[in-house]
This record gives structure tokens, sequence and C-alpha cells, in this order.
């Protein structure tokens, strides 16, 4: 990553190692954190960061039993705000509603 060297304003490349510690890549120089002024992330870093980060995030999703979950909300919610209307209205079409709801939520959901 790049840094600045508070003594000097001179911009160099370092690596932090576990304990905190910054080591100057050319020369081979260790630093103190209270040296430097972190300016960010080589770009190497930030794809590295990337990569870990998406692989982190691939959760395998039981999409069936979260679709179950949603279509159950999506009926309490048509349900308790129907206001007495549901009596109009068959029940297939309140099911089908309820899985239409829940159905662009999952889409919505597998777009992100």
């Amino acid at each position: 990553m790049k840094a600045i060297l508070k003594a000097t304003g001179e911009v160099i490349d370092v690596t932090r190692n576990d304990e905190g510690m910054y080591i100057q890549d050319n020369p081979k120089q260790w630093r103190y954190p209270y040296e430097l002024e972190i300016l960010g992330y080589t770009q190497q870093e930030v794809e590295d960061i990337k990569k870990a980060t998406r692989a982190q995030c691939k959760v395998d999703i039981a999409w069936g039993a979260r679709r179950f979950e949603l279509i159950k909300a999506a009926l309490q919610g048509l349900c308790a705000n129907c206001g007495g209307m549901l009596n109009n209205i068959s029940e297939d079409a309140v099911a089908n509603r309820a899985i239409e709801q829940a159905d662009a939520v999952i889409k919505k959901l597998k777009a992100e």
C-alpha cells in the first residue's frame, strides 16, 4: 500500500505485518505506524481484497426454504391488511399474489 513518511513527505510502498509494523518495500526497512500516514491500497491489493470478499460472500442459499418463508410473510401481510376484502377474493388469487411477491423479492436478492 502507499504511505507518506511523515518526517520527509516521501511517498513509499509498504506492507503491513501481523504485529502492526510496516516494512518499506524499497529499500527494505521496518517502519513504525506513527512514522507513516497511510494513503491507501495499491491496485493489486484492491483486487485481492475484492477477490477475497467475493469468495466470502458466495454462500449457498437454500432458495426453496427462503421462498417458503417469504410466501408465508406475504400471506400474513395480505391477510392482515385486507380490511375484510378477502371475502370477495378467491383463495387461489390471494395465494398467487403472495407467491408473486415472494418471487419478486427473490429475483431482487439474486440480482444483488
